[in-house]
């Protein structure tokens, strides 16, 4: 059984996640961009977690950071924002990245090959 956090619920889940209820103060897919953008860690612990869910501390080793508290800041933010989820189980913690998170991702890696295609 999982209990997956948000920032304004707790839900106990049967392995099916969900989230309801989930606080978001920016709703704006643009100010959730530039929120993302501004904020040097922030697209690579989305671009992490895209790969795979992690431990923060296996999120740290990805990031090849030991302490840096803008790190935890930034996943806190984008815990608020419900870009990453933070799921509690019995073996542990651990981020993924939600949803919402992946389609910020999948919208940053499109503008990215978009600038890339005019360079060449």
């Amino acid at each position: 059984m999982d209990i997956l956090k948000s920032p304004s619920n707790v839900i106990v889940t049967d392995g099916n996640a969900n989230v309801t209820g989930c606080v978001v103060e920016m709703t704006n897919t643009v100010d959730i961009l530039k929120e993302v953008l501004n904020h040097k860690w922030s697209l690579k612990i989305l671009e992490s977690l895209g790969e795979s869910e992690m431990t923060f501390t296996s999120l740290k080793k990805a990031l090849r950071v030991s302490h840096n508290p803008q790190v935890s800041r930034a996943v806190a933010n984008l815990d608020r924002l419900a870009l990453v989820d933070h799921v509690f189980t019995e073996a542990g913690d651990f981020y993924r990245i939600s949803a919402r998170g992946r389609r910020i991702l999948e919208i940053v890696k499109g503008i990215e090959k978009e600038q890339l295609e005019v360079v060449h």
